[in-house]
């Protein structure tokens, strides 16, 4: 059985499994970038994926390129999430809020004052912008000044702290898809002659910039980022040398401890083949973090995936506009719905909230739940026996991991504690010894309770993290400026450990 439907670790959160929801711009918020009852309902019919990326949220009011999509820049819009945050965690998922600045592709109908949209550079593209009025042509944009850059960067960082003030687990950065930061990348949209422009370095600045405003904000595990090197779309033609470009790029986040890389491998919504035989695997190796792969999966492709290790998660964008059950679709290899391609921009709830789930089946007896998981070899009259084996090893793991303070391992098989919980597992198994079960359940609990209470007895946070530093770790290395997680990590990158008593 394939690990795609398995709990995973990603940044600081255990997900229920390897299954993205892809960021999907639809327009049904209102027209002053507030979101609405709707937009709760549509996502929260998709909480079963391990892991939900907004759609393109503006960061300000000059960053819209799209009529009636959101933002996170007004009090009114932080407040207006929260009711989607709800019904995403009610569904069991995580959500990050995707950062978004669009650039030069806009309209000035969208603008403040009607002004030009901004850019690296004064270069028209050849593209449209969704305003009120329908699709128009994009207009040449208005180059920054450099001393305006530094504004931008800032608007970042405050919409990050405003979307972890309306509830969502962490936020992604936007670099892909001809937006604005990918514009400051690409030497064909960049003709700045500044420190913003010109060399590699100088052209990737505007991003690593941001990256480190809003690693500040949030920490690193609750930040992701989204690159698309090999996407002309929105008339942002390939960089000279994209491998190179993202390669340094690449390297240089791993400076940030990113909760994971998000990559659109070939061309956003077109082939997925690499045009001059550019490996995106040499980008994936490089970064030292979760690798989430996108555009054009399928059920097949996604397995294939995971079996040569090519991608630790997989996102997934169109499918999910028409099948909002697609982990469960996915899981049984049921059929999928086809989307309504007339229904993708604006409307209300047609194609949008109205696309019908799978016929739940009937809920197996407790034999049949167990059997399910067991060799037919197996006595049905000693089903029992597996579940002892199963919850003795469970239990062992876990004091082994306690005694070797591996907090990576814990966290995998708290995870697990936590799903046979959710699955009621004790509760299907009339006919065993459930007082042993429950003692069991509740040693598990107690090692637990005894954890958080070490945890949570601190004198610092993590510098990297924020997460406590627990205080019989300080009593051994009193100069420890980060937890036990991120010190490995430390070590592992610079050689340089705490002192020790």
């Amino acid at each position: 059985m394939s690990d795609l439907f398995l709990p995973v670790t990603v940044g600081a959160f255990h997900l229920a499994n390897r299954i993205v929801m892809a960021p999907l711009t639809r327009s049904r918020a209102h027209a002053e970038g507030t979101p609405t009852p709707l937009m709760a309902e549509y996502y929260g019919q998709r909480a079963s994926a391990g892991l939900i990326v907004s759609e393109g949220v503006n960061i300000s009011p000059q960053a819209r390129g799209y009529a009636r999509t959101p933002g996170i820049y007004e009090e009114a819009q932080v407040r207006a999430w929260r009711p989607v945050l709800d019904a995403v965690h009610r569904g069991g998922s995580r959500m990050f809020l995707q950062l978004w600045h669009v650039g030069r592709l806009s309209h000035p109908s969208l603008q403040p004052g009607e002004a030009l949209p901004i850019a690296p550079s004064a270069i028209r593209p050849d593209a449209h912008a969704y305003t009120q009025a329908g699709f128009r042509p994009c207009v040449t944009p208005r180059a920054l000044d450099e001393k305006e850059i530094p504004g931008i960067v800032a608007q970042y960082a405050r919409a990050a702290r405003n979307a972890l003030t309306a509830g969502f687990d962490g936020v992604e950065i936007h670099a892909a898809n001809g937006y604005l930061i990918e514009q400051f990348l690409r030497d064909s949209a960049n003709r700045r002659t500044d420190a913003y422009g010109g060399s590699t370095e100088n052209r990737a600045r505007f991003l690593l910039d941001v990256v480190e405003a809003v690693v500040e904000v949030c920490g690193g595990g609750r930040v992701g980022i989204r690159l698309s090197p090999l996407s002309p779309v929105n008339d942002l033609r390939l960089d000279r040398d994209p491998l190179a470009t993202y390669g340094y790029v690449v390297e240089r986040l791993n400076d940030f401890g990113l909760a994971y890389l998000h990559m659109i491998e070939g061309v956003t919504q077109g082939p997925r083949s690499v045009p001059g035989g550019i490996d995106l695997q040499i980008l994936r190796r490089a970064f030292q973090g979760p690798y989430i792969a996108n555009n054009g999966y399928d059920l097949a492709l996604a397995l294939e995936a995971r079996r040569k290790h090519r991608a630790d998660l997989i996102s997934f964008g169109r499918l999910y506009i028409a099948n909002p059950d697609l982990v469960e679709r996915l899981r049984a290899d049921a059929p999928l719905n086809e989307p309504d391609r007339q229904t993708f921009f604006g409307g209300g709830a047609h194609g949008y909230t109205d696309y019908p789930t799978l016929e739940p089946k009937p809920s197996p007896t407790p034999r049949e739940h167990i059997m399910a998981q067991s060799d037919s070899s197996v006595d049905p009259l000693h089903f029992d026996i597996k579940l002892r084996a199963r919850l003795g090893i469970l239990r062992e793991e876990i004091h082994h991991a306690l005694l070797r303070s591996d907090t990576e391992s814990y966290g995998e098989l708290a995870g697990q504690v936590h799903d046979a919980e959710e699955e009621s597992l004790a509760d299907l198994l009339t006919d065993v010894n459930l007082a042993e079960i429950s003692r069991e359940v509740q040693e598990v609990r107690d090692i637990e309770a005894a954890r958080d209470r070490i945890a949570h007895h601190t004198y610092g946070t993590c510098l990297d993290c924020g997460d406590p530093i627990a205080a019989n770790r300080l009593e051994v290395y009193p100069t420890a400026k980060r937890c036990l997680t991120c010190q490995r990590i430390y070590e592992t990158r610079t050689g340089v450990a705490p002192a020790k008593l």
